[in-house]
């Protein structure tokens, strides 16, 4: 335990478990004036799949029965359109690796294993599941009734919540000892986040034109007096003169073009987009051959042992999603589905004022294209070109969109 700046800092140490065994979570407490951190040991492990005890391909498997058993159930016929069809494929890739493991292993070794493989659901996390995929699809449908099955599972939820929540409370008031010297303390603890007020949502002045002064009454009036503001924020800061822009707009046009026509005449080879080149069966093979055997398996425990022992067909497979995945891949989808799962980043920033939001955009193109391949120039230039911001206030499902000023 270590002191830093009137703080206390925890250290777990441990040794001869698993990570697989371990288990960290935070936790809120009432009774605690810091955020208590949790770490469970499960004794047979976090993952209830069969076989990750031990390697699922042990020593003594056949070979042969274990590459014949994968080329009969892997198909390569399999459609991937999204990022969630890449992660089925996997599972179901995962599912027939283990599978056939069992299939080539000695019967002794899976007979035990078998029996623990049961996953329990609690009522809550599937009303969470449900509630998120009711929400995906209303804001895909935006009908009344996807809207009203939305809304009613997610009153279920926050009454599930105020009940847990209510009955926690309860069991913290019980174990509070009358004859405990210090209960008068641990009772204003609990009491405290009780007591605590919500913070009032202010109003403020809308933008007028005629220059009359009203207040902001709903969200949405909110939301948009806020894109008023930042739309009149995001304007470039320009330090140079009228007729510098404007030499400096006539030349970029003209990088451009000579850009388009070289583009042209050399068939594309040069276009606005990084080129995307399949991956190969034999760049595959030799990766499998590079592999270490003395490596430990990832959580899926399929250790290397597993992959170089892969038939061709199963190679295949994961040559097809290899090449699904870097055509599918968008950061839309990860920043969604963090959202999603309430995930957080952490970033750093550096504090230059506005640098971004009021640079000038034709000014650094044409640093950028001078300097910059035509692929690396074409991303980057889509960064600055039709962007726009949303603005939500509150629980208003509305959402206000502004622009900035400085299109190209």
């Amino acid at each position: 335990m270590t002191r830093i700046s009137g703080h206390l800092l925890w250290t777990f140490i441990y040794g001869g478990f698993s990570n697989t065994c371990l288990s960290t979570y935070s936790s809120v407490d009432f009774d605690s004036d810091h955020l208590p951190v949790h770490i469970e040991l499960a004794a047979k492990g976090l993952f209830a799949q069969a076989g990750l005890r031990r390697r699922i391909l042990p020593s003594n498997a056949n070979i042969s029965k274990f590459q014949a058993y994968l080329n009969q159930r892997v198909l390569l016929n399999t459609e991937i359109n999204s990022g969630e069809d890449i992660e089925d494929a996997i599972d179901v890739l995962n599912s027939n690796i283990y599978e056939a493991a069992k299939y080539a292993s000695p019967p002794h070794l899976w007979q035990k294993q078998h029996s623990n493989a049961s996953v329990k659901k609690t009522s809550l996390d599937d009303q969470t599941r449900k509630l998120l995929q009711l929400k995906r699809e209303f804001l895909v449908l935006r009908t009344s009734s996807a809207r009203q099955r939305y809304r009613q599972v997610q009153n279920r939820l926050r009454k599930a919540l105020r009940l847990l929540k209510v009955n926690y409370l309860n069991n913290l008031f019980k174990q509070i000892d009358v004859h405990d010297r210090y209960r008068m303390q641990k009772l204003w603890r609990l009491t405290q986040t009780l007591k605590r007020q919500v913070e009032p949502n202010w109003p403020f002045k809308m933008h007028s034109v005629d220059g009359t002064q009203t207040w902001t009454r709903t969200n949405s009036e909110k939301a948009e007096e806020f894109v008023h503001h930042l739309e009149a924020r995001f304007m470039p800061n320009y330090l140079n003169t009228e007729e510098d822009r404007r030499k400096v707009a006539g030349e970029l046009q003209l990088l451009q073009q000579q850009q388009q026509q070289r583009i042209a005449g050399d068939g594309g080879a040069f276009g606005t987009s990084l080129p995307f080149r399949p991956v190969t069966l034999s760049e595959v093979t030799l990766e499998i051959k590079a592999l270490v055997l003395k490596k430990s398996p990832g959580l899926d425990n399929i250790d290397n042992h597993v992959i170089k022992v892969l038939p061709q067909k199963a190679i295949l497979y994961l040559v097809l999603l290899f090449n699904s995945i870097q055509q599918l891949a968008r950061v839309t989808q990860f920043i969604l589905g963090a959202y999603e799962k309430r995930q957080y980043c952490s970033a750093v920033f550096i504090d230059i004022s506005e640098a971004f939001d009021r640079v000038w955009h034709e000014g650094l193109l044409y640093k950028l294209i001078r300097l910059l391949p035509p692929t690396l120039y074409g991303v980057l230039r889509s960064y600055l070109s039709n962007r726009s911001f949303v603005v939500n206030t509150g629980a208003d499902p509305n959402s206000a969109t502004g622009s900035y000023s400085d299109k190209l």
